[in-house]
């Protein structure tokens, strides 16, 4: 071949083995060593630069390094992206009236109070729980008519409900703050249809601090930083879910976990439940988005009572997160 040709065949075995090598790093490093917790978080669609260069070199120089580079690109947008198919939905879903569920950072909810009861008709949903729910948000989601909505408010988190909320019971925070932590976890009893369902809203730990540490330079900060995060992330998780587990019967949980689906935290605590979204959702499912991150934080799980139909991602109304909506059904009771 051609020097071209050699250097074009060269350079894309060599991206193909940087991203084997990257693939696994990603899945059993981030949140355990710090450089891979700034990848879990970072603009992941860099694993995609490489591609821009070498395609239309392939294709000038060495067509059958497409085939290469075809590889390539769908383990960058696959398992280190996060790129979903959604090849259980094809299957069908199941015969039983499904659940709308909803779960939304609002930020505050500032942009949020006026359109609030339009957002929710807009999502169409039957259960919607916030994190961030502002005080006036707050205010607002109370003061839902009762006949139609059933709603509860506490700190951060909010709930609006088309089924009874049957009980309710918050997490202590000490098992929190204790170790430096702010996460909040509420569960309720809901009762859909006469069957008691526990529904766990919680808002985890975040490794931002860290991260804009990084961006602004200061690297031995943002790595002390984001190791400690860390480790607290993982003791709010495993609380959260001894949390979870005390309840009995089918369980939902939602919210904004500040841990993607790759994170070693996430696959410890969370990993055993049905991802909603990665069961049946298409795309990559991205619910932070600024200008250089895009993310997959905010999840919807449910146990093996559940059957998942549906998930996708709502539409920006307002807040730095977008909402993750799921369609699931209860699973028919053993008889």
């Amino acid at each position: 071949p051609r020097p071209a040709a050699r250097r074009t065949i060269w350079l894309s075995w060599l991206y193909v083995a940087a991203l084997w090598l990257t693939w696994p790093a990603l899945w059993k490093l981030s949140d355990v060593w710090w450089p891979m917790t700034v990848m879990l978080f970072g603009p992941r669609w860099m694993a995609l630069l490489p591609a821009v260069a070498l395609v239309p070199a392939a294709a000038v120089y060495h067509r059958r390094s497409l085939i290469t580079l075809a590889l390539a690109i769908i383990v960058a947008a696959g398992p280190i992206m996060g790129f979903r198919t959604g090849w259980r939905g094809w299957l069908g879903g199941d015969s039983a009236e499904p659940i709308r569920v909803a779960t939304f950072n609002a930020k505050g909810g500032a942009r949020l109070n006026a359109s609030l009861p339009w957002i929710i008709d807009r999502l169409g949903a039957d259960i919607v729980a916030f994190q961030e729910c502002g005080g006036r948000l707050a205010e607002v989601i109370t003061s839902f008519p009762q006949t139609t909505w059933h709603t509860h408010s506490q700190g951060e988190l909010c709930l609006v409900s088309r089924f009874p909320i049957a009980g309710v019971a918050q997490m202590e925070r000490e098992h929190f703050r204790i170790a430096g932590g702010s996460g909040v976890v509420i569960r309720y009893e809901l009762d859909v249809d006469g069957r008691t369902v526990n529904l766990t809203n919680l808002h985890l730990e975040t490794p931002r601090a860290g991260l804009e540490q990084l961006r602004q330079g200061d690297m031995v900060e943002a790595q002390r930083n984001l190791d400690s995060k860390s480790v607290l992330r993982d003791i709010e998780s495993r609380q959260a879910r001894r949390w979870v587990d005390m309840a009995s019967g089918p369980s939902i949980v939602v919210g904004d976990f500040n841990l993607p689906v790759e994170s070693v935290i996430y696959e410890r605590y969370w990993g055993d439940l049905r991802n909603c979204f990665s069961r049946v959702g298409f795309g990559f499912g991205y619910t932070r988005i600024t200008r250089w991150v895009r993310a997959r934080i905010d999840h919807v799980i449910v146990d093996s009572e559940w059957t998942v139909d549906r998930a996708f991602v709502g539409p920006d109304f307002g807040s730095d997160h977008l909402p993750m909506v799921v369609d699931i059904a209860l699973a028919a009771p053993f008889r």
